[in-house]
């Protein structure tokens, strides 16, 4: 049972609709006690088959919400009936203020605030309020008088009806809060998952996995005069004769040739040290790296080059080659100036026959 109302829980779309389920469950819980409490009082027979009544109600609600999938006709049936009909009748019908019934009206006007949002939940809540006060100060008034579905109470159950309600009403308030406050837990984590992964979506490109232009050029900036110290470099890679790879073996296969080649740089990539791999564009890369000296940035340059070179496809026979462009950071004063310049390396290396790095170091 409990296996089952959990996966009813988690199925809600949004956090209203889990507040709803929430205040249904507690409600028809709370309700279910209160009757076998009158049953056990017998204080009167129409506050009894009220009582059933409602639980009845409870129990159509749930099943016009969640095996009918209608919320809206699920919350009319529980709160304009329920609240504004078998309430007020089950606080006259026990014996009004001489009951524990204000306990249980107080219990259900604070059990609606969460349900709803925005003029209704506000609307709603100063209605029945005023509502229920209304019945009270009419209680008041008839209290004494000869009336037949007004039961005359003794002291002693008005003292035993007033502590067994409180018990009650507090205990389900209280379990109703605590879920609340979990099912506003669990769906604040779960945006902030949701935000983490747009921050993710915004920052690297969807089909490689790795930074995107964005990323790259925000974190060069960051950095400020520091992206020209004299210990990092910066290579551009390109498939050589992509669209070709493309148009001859379809789109499928090139999106495989970009992450396999945006894979095998990432490899030689330390992020841990502020190293970056980033699709730069189409079918470029950007690898933005710290070396010791030149012939080191080179070295690994080339190597990322020849691994390229080597990989086997099942799809072609031939290998996919990059070329790549490669410059030292503080030979440059100009992010701009910087970018452009391995750029026209780069294409310096697909003008010398392609699968080769042109460096300038």
């Amino acid at each position: 049972m409990i296996k089952k109302l959990k996966e009813i829980f988690y199925k809600q779309k949004n956090f209203d609709d889990r507040m709803f389920f929430i205040i249904l469950v507690s409600s028809t819980v709370l309700l279910a006690f209160s009757t076998v409490l009158t049953i056990y009082e017998n204080i009167s027979k129409y506050a009894i088959y009220l009582l059933l009544g409602v639980d009845v109600c409870c129990i159509a609600s749930f099943i016009i919400a969640y095996v009918f999938n209608d919320l809206k006709k699920a919350k009319i049936l529980l709160y304009f009936i329920v609240l504004f009909i078998f309430i007020p009748l089950s606080y006259f019908f026990n014996g009004a203020l001489m009951s524990g019934m204000p306990l249980y009206m107080l219990a259900a006007t604070t059990i609606i605030v969460p349900s709803l949002s925005g003029k209704k939940r506000i609307l709603l809540f100063l209605t029945i309020s005023l509502y229920y006060v209304s019945l009270i100060i009419l209680s008041y008034y008839l209290a004494g008088t000869d009336i037949i579905f007004i039961p005359k109470v003794t002291a002693e159950y008005t003292t035993f009806d007033y502590s067994i309600s409180f018990i009650i009403c507090g205990l389900f308030i209280y379990i109703m809060m605590a879920l609340i406050f979990r099912a506003y837990n669990n769906e604040r984590e779960k945006n902030l998952m949701a935000l983490q992964e747009l921050k993710r979506a915004s920052t690297h490109d969807a089909l490689t996995g790795i930074s995107n232009r964005r990323y790259l050029y925000d974190t060069l900036e960051a950095m400020g005069d520091d992206v020209f110290s004299h210990s990092n470099y910066i290579a551009m890679f390109d498939i050589d004769y992509f669209k070709k790879v493309n148009d001859t073996y379809g789109h499928q296969f090139g999106d495989k040739a970009l992450r396999i080649v945006a894979g095998e740089i990432k490899r030689f990539t330390n992020e841990d040290i502020g190293e970056i791999v980033a699709r730069y564009g189409g079918e470029e890369f950007i690898y933005f790296m710290h070396a010791k000296n030149n012939d080191e940035a080179y070295k690994r340059t080339d190597k990322i080059r020849s691994n390229c070179e080597k990989l086997k496809w099942k799809e072609k026979d031939t290998p996919i080659t990059i070329s790549g462009g490669l410059i030292h950071c503080s030979d440059y004063t100009d992010l701009t100036h910087m970018m452009s310049e391995v750029d026209t390396l780069l294409y310096k290396a697909k003008s010398c026959g392609r699968n080769c790095i042109c460096k300038k170091l």
